[in-house]
């Protein structure tokens, strides 16, 4: 994958009018918490993605591996437009919602990875519904023990599960759009359709947003402290960086 990070400052030259914001949360918008339910959503947080709706007309989206079920518990913001579980559930708006079912095979894979994960202290089992998470941020130690189980289980049943790693986790979930394909949808529909879309992200599982985005001729912000390959222009190395770049003025004129 290529290296495609550009320093120069008018990255941030957000507009209002012409461009069409996609945010990932986890590790972008809030730091990362040892377990998924222990982040810290700050009333800033919400005043800002508020804002950032109304100043944008809406052209704004969260992009993120949660459900949405689960971001609209921590955030209170039922307005924003979403895309859920990698792109496996997305909400354009209130009557456009779309929602992937689990299959047999992924509920059986569910019920494995659940009884595994119970029997090695500090792994976490996710159940996202469409998707099973397996956490090992707390037992680094054990992410060639995860691997090599969740390879195995899901090698007879390619087909029908996909498995993603991200940050510290890996993810089985059912096959279906990623975060790239879900965005490009939405670039297709009001508001966001005719502005330059521009994506936030930390994580491998939003490289494909990154790639659909320079398709669309809009650019990638990585955050990430470490100097890796990656589809996205520029870089920033914390959440707090991205929070002080939105929260700002933005141009109005077209």
């Amino acid at each position: 994958m290529p290296q495609l990070y550009e320093k120069s400052a008018s990255a941030w030259q957000l507009n209002a009018i012409q461009n069409a914001l996609f945010v990932d949360l986890d590790g972008t918008l809030i730091d990362i918490a040892p377990e998924p339910e222990a982040v810290i959503i700050t009333d800033r947080l919400r005043d800002i993605l508020t804002k950032l709706h109304i100043f944008f007309n809406g052209a704004v989206s969260l992009c993120s591996g949660r459900s949405l079920k689960n971001i609209d518990a921590l955030l209170h913001l039922p307005f924003l437009p979403v895309i859920g579980l990698h792109g496996l559930e997305t909400r354009l708006n209130e009557d456009t919602v779309f929602r992937t079912s689990p299959s047999s095979f992924l509920l059986s894979a569910i019920d494995e990875v659940t009884n595994f994960a119970s029997q090695e202290t500090g792994l976490i089992a996710e159940n996202k519904g469409a998707a099973i998470a397996l956490h090992y941020r707390c037992r680094p130690d054990l992410e060639n023990l995860c691997t090599d189980f969740v390879n195995k289980l899901t090698s007879d049943v390619a087909e029908k599960l996909v498995v993603q790693r991200g940050k510290m986790v890996l993810e089985i979930r059912m096959p279906g759009p990623d975060k790239g394909a879900a965005l490009i949808d939405f670039m297709k529909n009001y508001p966001f359709q005719h502005r330059q879309p521009v994506m936030f992200g930390d994580d491998l599982t939003d490289e494909s947003a990154f790639g659909a985005v320079s398709a669309l001729g809009g650019f990638g912000i990585l955050v990430s402290t470490i100097d890796r390959p990656s589809l996205a222009k520029t870089r920033v190395k914390k959440p707090a960086d991205i929070l002080n770049i939105l929260d700002q003025p933005y141009i109005q004129s077209k």
